[in-house]
């Protein structure tokens, strides 16, 4: 084949063609896999950058409240960092939640109420 006889439109067309049908094939899997952890309560270890001792390390919480048409979940995601900065996420892509581990909604509400008890305070500043 030399390069005049190629039809490089054709092959990108192809090319385009097979992406699609494997993206449509990944998000049948990723959608089928992720239906089960929608409306389920996660956490997973967070950190600033080079964490040097465990007390360097803090949970994010995330209750997963939906997910799109590609099986990408997305959650209500909350932490409080080791400084006491509060972070709060209605709507964060947590992926395919593949590093958090499963908690007990009962976990989520205790978290949950201890950083509003700590918002509490401030407001009384």
């Amino acid at each position: 084949m030399t390069p005049a006889s190629i039809d490089i439109e054709a092959l990108r067309k192809q090319a385009a063609e097979a992406q699609n049908a494997i993206a449509e094939h990944q998000h049948a899997e990723w959608r089928k896999a992720n239906a089960p952890k929608v409306g389920k309560c996660f956490r997973t270890k967070n950190s600033c950058s080079c964490p040097e001792k465990p007390s360097d390390y803090w949970w994010v919480y995330a209750r997963v409240t939906r997910m799109d048409e590609s099986g990408m979940l997305y959650a209500m995601t909350f932490q409080t960092d080791k400084y006491g900065n509060v972070n709060i996420e209605q709507d964060s892509c947590v992926h395919h939640a593949q590093y958090y581990t499963p908690c007990s909604a009962a976990d989520l509400k205790k978290a949950w109420k201890k950083l509003l008890s700590k918002l509490n305070d401030y407001a009384r500043l």
